[in-house]
């Protein structure tokens, strides 16, 4: 019987990790873009207009250049709030090359109210933020 629960054990964190694999390998062509404002009933058309206009007047890319950027969809995540900050857009390029162009030009965004960073899922995220909380205690203790 405990043979049997530790290989179910074993079976069921690969079955894990094989998922959050799956979920990364989903999101390697997403950005999350914050600080673009929102307007209540956004549809996905709006939202990725909302981002070409940001591509071109916070980021620089030519208009011609915008056009050419294909995306899959934009959307927004998260609960709309009625006050306050406005939620993550969520960016789904056709190819990492696309992806990786806008992400090269983020820097242009210091200083600014925007933000952009790729997708990862929330496991992901809190391993990273965990790692860091970790280096910096770390630091402190030399």
């Amino acid at each position: 019987m405990k043979l049997e629960t530790t290989k179910l054990t074993t079976e069921n964190e690969k079955l894990k990790a094989d998922l959050l694999e799956l979920r990364c390998r989903s999101m390697r062509d997403n950005l999350l873009i914050m600080g673009i404002s929102e307007d209540k009933g956004e549809t996905y058309s709006i939202a990725e207009n909302l981002v070409r206009a940001f591509l071109q007047e916070q980021l620089g890319i030519p208009e011609e250049e915008v056009k050419k950027i294909q995306m899959e969809r934009a959307h927004r995540i998260g609960k709309r709030k009625e006050e306050g900050k406005p939620r993550p857009m969520v960016v789904k390029f056709t190819s990492s090359k696309c992806k990786d162009g806008v992400l090269s030009l983020s820097k242009r965004l210091k200083g600014t109210s925007f933000f952009i960073t790729s997708q990862y899922p929330t496991e992901v995220v809190e391993k990273r933020h965990m790692g860091k909380h970790v280096r910096n205690n770390n630091k402190v203790a030399q």
